[in-house]
């Protein structure tokens, strides 16, 4: 396994032993020439269903604002969600 070649290269865990430790699975392209990066651990980008209820008030200024432009109201209100949700993440 490359990653536990790095741990016994720097004779932290004897030679066998697996541990699972975010160095090991990440690979260093140091160590593994130009073809390091390839190796790497990827992240996958991951969906989070989110629900909320909209104030009444809210619903009716979005389907005016809406309409005056002529976009589609569910595209206006995803696109409000999306610009919340970016000030938390």
């Amino acid at each position: 396994m490359p990653g536990s070649a790095r741990i016994e290269e720097k004779g932290e865990q004897p030679q066998g032993s697996q541990v699972k430790t975010r160095e090991a699975v990440d690979i260093s392209p140091i160590a593994f020439g130009q073809h390091g990066s390839l190796l790497k651990k990827k992240q996958r980008e991951r969906s989070v269903l989110v629900s909320f209820r909209m104030p009444q008030s809210l619903k009716d200024k979005l389907e005016l604002a809406a309409q005056k432009h002529e976009v589609n109201q569910t595209d206006l209100i995803n696109e409000a969600i999306d610009l919340n949700l970016q000030r938390y993440l």
